[in-house]
């Protein structure tokens, strides 16, 4: 074994080890795309299974964005597994639908779909964990594209080494591309090549492929190291952020029947560092991009009047309620019957309504259509005379 080769299976141990991402023993699903960064991961787990007693399956998914090219992925996986004699879990998910249905990038539902499929599969196979084969390469891209979003602390941390939700870790953000690459030709590791890797279709692409080459060039340094450095740095800080964001985050955030409430007052108490990072708790709890002027919009509501509201994604929408701000999925209609006193006001839930005569009215012969906040539609039938004049002051 040549000493490039015997190094990086070095680090890769000792990053596992000293980051605490698995135990001996453990039971772990490698997530293999078939690539190159996803292959040296299997190759380095196969020769680290001996040693740490592990057991080891593969998770592989077909998000049919490339036709024929996926399925052949698909088949390259299943034939690797076959020949290690790993139990593999795959599966074949509908994309393009999924991001028209949601409203949202195939990138991101793609990502959505991985996931949630892994999940299943962590649990299908008692696993301890999901490994995943992000890189150094890809924390610095992600840490730039946050950075040009405005995401706050949590977004310049970069890629965490586990996953908020679920257990999932990426024992490969030691590597660079670079290094990841070199191993693969030396150590002969097969793969397959992804098209898309050069298509300038998606924004990570475009980051990877010009604005880091440009900005290296420019500023004659490596920028994908400056951008890992900012990251261990974020992380670090993020910790001690949190540390003082959590006693508060109670007092600011609470579940409601209607969605999550923000208490308006409590949250202006609080520095701006503070007031951001409980705002990006929320948008990342509610799956809601954390982006700057998503943030911006979330605090100029405050100072609006109640009834105000804004969509923050395609399925979560803010609006102010008083002292609050209420974040929940789109409001449904549902019919209900209330009596109502023109003049005065009555309560239904957590609303109370007021009804004077300076309404628009809209409706058929008897019915009166009600438009009032938060969105609700009250229904009622009247008895007047002239159904096209009705009664007032």
């Amino acid at each position: 074994m040549s000493a490039l080769r015997k190094q990086f299976r070095s680090r890769f141990e000792e990053f596992i080890r000293s980051r605490e991402l698995l135990a001996p023993s453990a039971r772990v699903v490698l997530s293999v795309s078939g690539g190159v960064d996803s292959m040296t991961m299997l190759s380095l787990f196969v020769e680290l299974q001996r040693r740490w007693n592990l057991t080891l399956s593969i998770g592989h998914v077909n998000h049919q964005l490339r036709g024929e090219e996926s399925d052949g992925d698909e088949a390259f996986v299943r034939h690797t597994a076959e020949s290690l004699g790993f139990s593999l879990y795959s599966a074949r998910v509908a994309t393009k639908e999924f991001a028209h249905t949601h409203n949202t990038g195939k990138q991101e539902a793609a990502r959505e779909l991985r996931y949630r499929f892994l999940e299943q599969v962590k649990q299908e196979a008692q696993a301890d964990a999901v490994a995943t084969a992000h890189n150094a390469d890809d924390n610095a891209e992600t840490v730039l594209m946050n950075a040009l979003r405005g995401s706050g602390m949590h977004g310049l941390a970069g890629i965490p080494l586990r996953r908020e939700q679920g257990s999932v870790i990426r024992p490969m953000l030691f590597a660079y591309r670079k290094e990841i690459n070199q191993f693969a030709s030396e150590a002969g590791v097969a793969f397959r090549e992804d098209s898309s890797n050069a298509s300038h279709e998606y924004t990570r692409n475009r980051i990877r492929l010009n604005v880091i080459p440009y900005l290296e060039a420019s500023l004659e340094t490596n920028i994908a190291q400056s951008l890992n450095r900012i990251s261990e740095i974020m992380r670090e800080a993020g910790q001690r952020v949190f540390a003082e964001t959590a006693p508060i985050y109670s007092q600011v955030v609470s579940e409601i029947h209607a969605g999550t409430a923000i208490n308006i007052p409590e949250l202006l108490k609080q520095s701006p560092l503070v007031q951001d990072e409980i705002l990006l708790s929320v948008f990342r709890k509610l799956n809601v991009e954390p982006r700057a002027e998503k943030l911006f919009n979330v605090l100029d509501l405050c100072a609006g009047q109640t009834g105000r509201s804004l969509s923050l994604s395609s399925s979560v929408t803010v609006y102010r309620d008083r002292d609050h701000l209420v974040l929940r999925s789109p409001l449904q209609l549902h019919e209900f019957t209330l009596p109502i006193e023109i003049g005065r006001h009555c309560l239904h839930k957590d609303y109370r309504y007021n009804f004077t005569h300076r309404m628009i009215l809209v409706g058929g012969k008897n019915e009166l259509v009600l438009m009032v906040f938060p969105r609700v539609i009250i229904r009622t039938m009247l008895a007047w005379t002239d159904p096209k004049k009705p009664p007032g002051p």
